[in-house]
């Protein structure tokens, strides 16, 4: 069976029933529809209060939710317990992404970690 046109508020508990003269099969199946994903709002700010050192407060939204990582050049850790379904933050080739995903569709923010922490001002960890 091949659904088509759906939208989200087709999303709820179905009953589908099949009969043989022998037998009744009766299943019961949740849909669920998904939109696709917004692309997301990446926000990343420098901290330079530890000695030289830069740590990035990032925050990455899209709609409702929100994620919120402190990073360095290499690693984000998640502050508190941000709402995030969908969002993660992690650094990639000296960028640091934000992506947001489901499992219909995909997106991603992207800020270069050179353009928020010049090397030549940075000590690394």
């Amino acid at each position: 069976m091949e659904l088509r046109n759906l939208q989200k508020s087709d999303s709820g508990f179905y009953t589908g029933e099949i009969q043989t003269p022998e037998d009744k099969t009766v299943v019961e199946y949740k849909l669920l529809v998904l939109e696709p994903v917004q692309k997301p709002i990446l926000t990343v700010d420098a901290d330079w209060s530890s000695g030289g050192l830069c740590n990035l407060a990032v925050t990455c939204r899209a709609g409702d939710l929100s994620l919120t990582s402190t990073c360095n050049s290499s690693t984000c850790t998640q502050d508190g317990d941000s709402a995030h379904g969908g969002l993660t933050n992690f650094i990639k080739h000296g960028s640091i992404i934000c992506n947001h995903s489901n499992p219909v569709s995909c997106s991603h923010a992207k800020v270069d970690i050179e353009g928020v922490c010049p090397p030549e001002q940075r000590k690394e960890h």
